[in-house]
């Protein structure tokens, strides 16, 4: 989605493309946070944590992956088709 598509809400046009970023962004924080807790994350729990439905496992998976080449997450542990990530570091 290119940067000048925007909607129109009560008057004031907003960008669409700034929404999603800054929505990913807060996505990917919320995990970190947690992780800073709780010692391990999976898919299914990352989807509780940020409130989404099943359908949207793809996104989340995206979310991680973007978290692991930014070098903030690793893969802790993998069983059969489920993937648990930790903090780096930790």
């Amino acid at each position: 989605m290119s940067a000048n598509k925007k909607i129109v809400y009560n008057g004031v046009s907003i960008a669409l493309f700034g929404l999603k970023k800054q929505e990913r962004a807060k996505q990917k924080e919320a995990i970190i946070r947690y992780l800073d807790d709780i010692d391990e994350i999976d898919n299914e729990e990352a989807r509780r944590l940020l409130k989404l439905a099943d359908k949207d496992i793809s996104l989340v998976s995206r979310l991680f992956s973007e978290l692991k080449e930014s070098n903030l997450i690793i893969e802790a542990r993998r069983n059969n088709r489920k993937v648990w990530y930790k903090r780096v570091g930790k």
